[in-house]
């Protein structure tokens, strides 16, 4: 409880009690929508037309593969309104003005 008698809302306070779990941010479902699975590639070929079997396959991987690298967070087994299989992409952990990528994504510098 905080110093006016109701419960404390900062994740700071000193008596909070930390899970071990990422809670998803409530503001993902605003600024975050869910992406159907066949609507994938458009991800990465917005101006296409295509949306074969393949292609959605593969930038499914190419997404999968960024999760894995922590480039991006990927909630999945989410359903549409529609009831359609759907994931949300997320920004990464501690993502900001200060991020960088993990170690190894970006190239060495020139000399």
């Amino acid at each position: 409880m905080g110093t006016n008698g109701r419960p404390a809302r900062d994740w700071n306070h000193p008596q909070a009690v930390r899970l071990n779990y990422r809670e998803t941010n409530p503001e993902a479902i605003q600024y975050h929508p869910l992406i159907a699975e066949r609507e994938i590639a458009r991800l990465f070929h917005s101006t296409s037309r295509d949306a074969t079997h393949k292609l959605v396959r593969r930038c499914r991987i190419l997404l999968d593969e960024m999760a894995e690298d922590r480039i991006v967070i990927l909630e999945t087994g989410k359903v549409t309104a529609v009831r359609e299989p759907a994931i949300r992409v997320l920004p990464p952990e501690n993502w900001g003005p200060n991020w960088n990528p993990p170690k190894g994504m970006l190239p060495p510098p020139r000399r």
